[in-house]
């Protein structure tokens, strides 16, 4: 089986718009469950060289946005220090057996173009899902699984039974039968989550901040093209 691993960068409140971070995001890495122990001990290998001083802490995690402005358990840490282990992170990224995915929802643009506008999460929920499906039906033709980062029991709840919904709903293009029903596991149940995390700020500093090196860091891994193409195969950018 594949995985699709998800987390997500801002808000997707349609209420509350922040215009220098306009775009949700949500996004992560398919991974095949035979290369899970290999993904798994990367990263672990990596917190074991990169922060001997705290890897045993409980509930430690890598954490992109947090070790890119130390702050949280990374405050206190010399900030050149933490940028250049990020760099080292979005490496790793590189060396992994993954490939990424991702979509982008400008919340201004949606709100502009729809009178009843969807709620950002679930559309971008979707919009991924749809990669993987294209993904699974390329590659493998069995059921895949996304796990999202988990908000806690209530918010679980919440999205799983909106985003069942959504899946079997499927898009405009194509349905989804290959995706199976999300699951909600933290990134110390799931290690994986600490690459989508770094996925998602990759992307947020590249469409809200136009800082698009870190993108460009890992812009070979998102799906693509025999002609190298990402958008709309990789990377969702809705509305247009």
């Amino acid at each position: 089986m594949d995985y699709l691993y998800l987390d997500e960068s801002n808000v997707p409140r349609l209420d509350v718009i922040n215009p220098s971070s306009p775009y949700f995001i949500m996004g992560g890495c398919i991974a095949s469950e035979s290369d899970y122990g290999e993904i798994c001990q990367a990263l672990e290998a990596f917190i074991h060289k990169e922060f001997p001083e705290i890897r045993g802490l409980a509930g430690f995690r890598l954490h992109a946005s947090y070790m890119y402005n130390a702050r949280d358990v990374f405050s206190g840490m010399n900030a050149a220090e933490l940028r250049g282990k990020v760099t080292r992170f979005y490496r790793l990224i590189n060396g992994l057996p993954i490939q990424l995915v991702a979509t982008a929802i400008h919340k201004e643009k949606l709100v502009a173009k729809y009178p009843l506008p969807q709620d950002p999460y679930n559309l971008a929920f979707l919009y991924t899902c749809e990669r993987f499906q294209r993904h699974l039906a390329e590659r493998t033709k069995t059921v895949g699984q996304p796990v999202l980062e988990s908000r806690g029991p209530g918010l679980d709840k919440l999205y799983r039974s909106k985003l069942e919904s959504f899946l079997s709903m499927g898009t405009k293009w194509t349905s989804l039968p290959l995706v199976a029903k999300p699951e909600f596991k933290t990134c110390i149940e799931r290690p994986p989550l600490q690459v989508a995390d770094f996925v998602c700020y990759a992307i947020h500093k590249s469409l809200n901040k136009s800082e698009p090196q870190l993108f460009n860091s890992i812009k070979s891994k998102f799906r693509q093209n025999q002609r190298g193409v990402i958008d709309g195969f990789g990377l969702i950018i809705y509305p247009k």
